[in-house]
């Protein structure tokens, strides 16, 4: 298997029902997909809900939506909110198809 790389890292806002194991699951999912986690940012919480911005690095580009798709398919996941690429322009410009605006 590829190593995963800083090349091909991004952050996936991520709303998470506010429960025990949610997290976990996410991440445990993330492993599961071959990614790496790195940062860990808790972006607000609401009634029910918890915003984490979760920085994860992957092998390519293909991997980086593999990992955004197994995250978002966990149970207590509300949703994607948006993805960011940290790699160059044409990574960035392919994930934006993951990306949703947020009402908030």
């Amino acid at each position: 298997m590829a190593h995963v790389s800083p090349s091909f890292s991004a952050t996936l806002r991520l709303s998470l029902e506010d429960a025990p194991g949610t997290f976990a699951r996410v991440a445990e999912a993330i492993g599961e997909a071959g990614g790496s986690l790195g940062a860990i940012d808790l972006v607000r919480v609401d009634a029910g809900t918890k915003i984490r911005d979760v920085t994860v690095m992957a092998t390519d580009e293909a991997h980086l939506h593999e990992i955004a798709e197994a995250a978002r398919s966990v149970e207590g996941v509300d949703g994607l909110i948006r993805l960011c690429s940290h790699g160059g322009p044409r990574v960035t410009a392919s994930l934006s198809m993951f990306s949703h605006q947020a009402s908030r």
